[in-house]
């Protein structure tokens, strides 16, 4: 007899929001490398995803699979969710004051 949760099938509602990660660095730092792994997983979900980072840690060509935008520039344009609008969520990745503010 094999012991397993194979059989158990949870089935969980849908989000299909607009979710902000903000970032205390750039995404090729270790909070950037985990940040890119969660917002992956819920991007396979349905969610759209936008990674808010330092002005100094922003390139643009490392954000294809979510949007990506620069402290800087947040509130001067839209953040580039798939539907246009704005966002469900906003998470700051760590209490650091930068990233707070």
């Amino acid at each position: 007899m094999s012991v397993g949760t194979s059989h158990i099938r949870a089935e969980y509602p849908r989000f299909e929001g607009n979710v902000v990660l903000v970032l205390p660095s750039s995404l090729d730092s270790n909070n950037g490398y985990h940040a890119q792994g969660l917002a992956a997983h819920l991007v396979m979900h349905g969610v759209s995803v936008v990674l808010a980072v330092p002005t100094a840690g922003f390139r643009e060509p490392e954000c294809a699979m979510v949007g990506c935008v620069s402290f800087d520039s947040i509130g001067h344009r839209p953040l580039p969710f798939r539907d246009g609008g704005l966002p469900s969520i906003v998470h700051a990745w760590t209490p650091r004051e930068h990233v707070r503010k």
